[in-house]
């Protein structure tokens, strides 16, 4: 957050940010779980795109365990 915001300020606007495996940013706030805490993640990482009026593409990977359940749609707990 504070890189793409300070290459705003240096470049100007920004075409597009990736963030490459979301899992790996850390949250202002310990969450209650590892699950709410992504949600703040992901609920930063659109102020910020909506912030610098620029696209954002963030990257995660999901809890394997779905492909043992009967409905193989993910969850926010995956």
């Amino acid at each position: 957050r504070a890189r793409a915001r300070r290459l705003h300020r240096q470049c100007g606007k920004l075409g597009l940010i990736i963030i490459d495996y979301i899992q790996l940013m850390s949250s202002v706030s310990s969450g209650e779980n590892r699950a709410t805490e992504i949600s703040e993640i992901s609920r930063s990482l659109k102020g910020l795109a909506k912030e610098l009026q620029v696209p954002l593409v963030a990257l995660s990977q999901l809890n394997r365990s779905l492909e043992q359940r009967p409905n193989k749609r993910p969850v926010m707990s995956d």
